[in-house]
């Protein structure tokens, strides 16, 4: 990193087109990143193993942070092992530490008390997910690879379920948050609680180092609410998230891709990177 600036951003619905899944004028902006050294960490609600084939379409090597914040992945060729990291592959693994079997018996749980069906992402065929979502095949595949959040659809889902059933969430000590196609259930952290252990790392290498983040779900508002500048990309509608909007939030014109190229070039333009 030789300029004073990383730059955290959501998948679906942001960096990628909420639709088809590609990056479209963003691919432009992750080069003009990748040239000016400006870490680019992906943040999502994706398994860890499709976040990986994504790094490798997108040529992208810096940090990544899996499932809501259930995983940080630091590359060990690039980062000293923080304290409480554990070695996977060729990352430096700072993990959440309780079975992905036990979080879905706590949902199925839930649902039992609240009276409502829920199907699980263990429960959902590849080809369901792809049908759900637009996904190919191998990207579904990949994204039924849990490890620390559960992802899952309510059955005839309506306003009162989705309330009653958070309610009995919360009261086994669980969170629960929406990204842009699934309900997820996890422990007790979010994007904000990962992206915070990465900001205390860059910062213990530049103190200077300034931070953006960029999404477009309620999922993204704890990362969001912790950097120095917040952007809200807007939804295919052109509407935008209105319960992530907070005093200092940036929205952008752009929608999905064409916002996050938005932000990076007000970016680098207002930091004065190139």
């Amino acid at each position: 990193m030789s300029n004073n600036l990383v730059i955290f951003t959501d998948l679906d619905g942001t960096l990628l087109d909420k639709h088809t899944y590609q990056p479209g004028v963003s691919l432009a902006s992750l080069e003009r990143c990748r040239r000016l050294k400006i870490p680019v960490i992906f943040v999502s609600g994706k398994s860890r193993a499709e976040m990986e084939l994504v790094r490798k379409e997108l040529n992208n090597d810096s940090p990544f942070i899996s499932e809501n914040g259930g995983g940080l992945y630091l590359p060990v060729k690039d980062f000293q092992a923080p304290e409480g990291a554990s070695r996977i592959d060729s990352y430096w693994c700072l993990c959440y530490d309780e079975n992905i079997g036990d979080v879905r018996n706590v949902l199925l749980k839930s649902a039992t008390e609240a009276g409502i069906e829920v199907k699980t992402f263990d429960q959902i065929t590849a080809l369901e997910v792809s049908e759900l979502t637009g996904l190919n095949l191998e990207h579904s595949k990949l994204a039924k690879i849990r490890e620390f959040d559960e992802a899952f659809v309510i059955i005839d889902e309506t306003p009162e379920k989705l309330k009653t059933l958070r309610e009995k969430i919360a009261s086994h000590g669980y969170r629960y948050t929406h990204g842009g196609h699934f309900h997820h259930i996890m422990g007790n952290f979010d994007k904000g609680y990962r992206v915070d252990q990465v900001k205390k790392i860059y910062l213990s290498m530049n103190p200077t180092t300034k931070f953006a983040a960029l999404g477009d779900a309620c999922n993204d508002l704890p990362m969001l609410k912790i950097v120095d500048y917040p952007f809200l990309v807007r939804r295919p509608d052109d509407t935008y998230d209105e319960s992530v909007v907070f005093e200092s939030l940036n929205i952008t014109a752009g929608i999905g891709p064409a916002g996050f190229a938005e932000a990076v070039d007000w970016l680098i333009k207002k930091l004065a990177l190139e």
